[in-house]
Formats: structure tokens, C-alpha cells, sequence
């Protein structure tokens, strides 16, 4: 009797655990046009040290990426930010 209840309570919180976890997933979605921005904020900022620099101009790493705005969380809107943000840093 003690196993049986036992092994319900495991299969129990086994249970809760994985719904709690599958409940906080990020949509897919999201995941892609998060990384899509994180590209080109890389890109963008490249670009933009470059800009100041010269074309032949060893960048650095950039940095982490800010959090996408709302309506700019593609491609275009991360080179935008990235380009200004490489800019502002080779001044």
C-alpha cells in the first residue's frame, strides 16, 4: 500500500512539474524574431563602427543586444539600433 501511494505522489508532482515548466515556454515565434534582431543588431553594429572607423577596421565584439522595441523586432529594426549604437561607440 505504501508503494502505491508512493508512486502516485511521484507520477503526481512528476506531472505538475512538467505542466509548470511547459507553461513558461516562449512561443516559437517569438524565439525567431528575437533572434533575427539579435542578427542584426550584430550586423548593424558592425556597420556602423565601420562607418566611423573605416572599412578595413577591426570592430569589436558587439554587445548584447537591448530588448527588442515593439514593431521593430526583425532584421531591419536590429541593424537600425545596432548601426547607431556602433556609431555612438567609435566615437
Amino acid at each position: 500500500m505504501k508503494r502505491l501511494v508512493l508512486c502516485l505522489a511521484v507520477a503526481l508532482c512528476g506531472g505538475l512539474f512538467t505542466t509548470a515548466i511547459d507553461a513558461h515556454a516562449a512561443p516559437i515565434q517569438d524565439t525567431m524574431a528575437s533572434e533575427d534582431f539579435a542578427r542584426g543588431w550584430d550586423g548593424g553594429y558592425v556597420a556602423g563602427w565601420r562607418h566611423v572607423k573605416g572599412p578595413n577596421a577591426i570592430a569589436p565584439i558587439p554587445p548584447i543586444p537591448p530588448i527588442a522595441p515593439i514593431g521593430r523586432n526583425n532584421y531591419q529594426g536590429g541593424y537600425g539600433l545596432g548601426f547607431v549604437e556602433g556609431m555612438n561607440d567609435a566615437r
